[in-house]
């Protein structure tokens, strides 16, 4: 009891917020590596010799050596350059930086152990693309086209629908299915 009251007060004293939960390196770390550190810290262009994709790399550190300190969130470099203590200050640039709780996810993990996961992680890679409204009046692209053999008939495919036109009568008929696929 009188050590998590110590451990409280040390950590509100040196300016760092705690958790009362176990952290999680594949559920609640590595999210938080992916957003900020992964896109310029991965093992395939470690930028400074730094891989923070998986535990193993984050683990072994980069060209300026350990980027943390096991148990200890107040001398692990890592930790004190996403909370803008320690220059340079990451991610670089004024990009968007780890908030809050994020921090607290992160100093917390440290301070637990800086446990990696059970067995193999798993890929969390998402592609995050923006959403864009189309507009109502768009047309939409042809997908694929086919003609009959004798040439009498061509096919016009288009997202959600087909349209069969004769070419000798000159008629058209278009199929469309209300769920996008016909």
């Amino acid at each position: 009891m009188m050590k998590t009251f110590c451990l409280t007060l040390l950590w509100a004293v040196v300016g760092f917020p705690t958790n009362s939960f176990a952290v999680d390196f594949v559920k609640d770390v590595a999210p938080i590596l992916q957003k900020y550190c992964v896109s310029c810290h991965a093992e395939d262009d470690a930028q400074g010799g730094l891989a923070m994709d998986t535990h193993a790399g984050l683990m072994s550190g980069g060209e300026s050596g350990l980027a943390l300190t096991s148990g200890v969130a107040s001398s692990s470099r890592m930790f004190l350059m996403a909370s803008g203590k320690l220059e340079p200050v990451m991610p670089p640039d004024d990009m968007e930086g780890p908030s809050d709780d994020e921090l607290v996810i992160l100093a917390d993990w440290i301070e637990e152990g800086a446990e990696g996961p059970d067995g193999e992680m798993p890929i969390r890679r998402e592609l995050k693309t923006p959403k864009v409204p189309t507009a109502g009046d768009v047309a939409l692209p042809v997908t694929a086209i086919a003609r009959s053999d004798d040439g009498t008939w061509q096919a016009t495919a288009k997202f959600g629908a087909i349209t069969l036109n004769n070419l000798v009568s000159g008629e058209s008929l278009e199929v469309t299915n209300k769920l996008g696929k016909v």
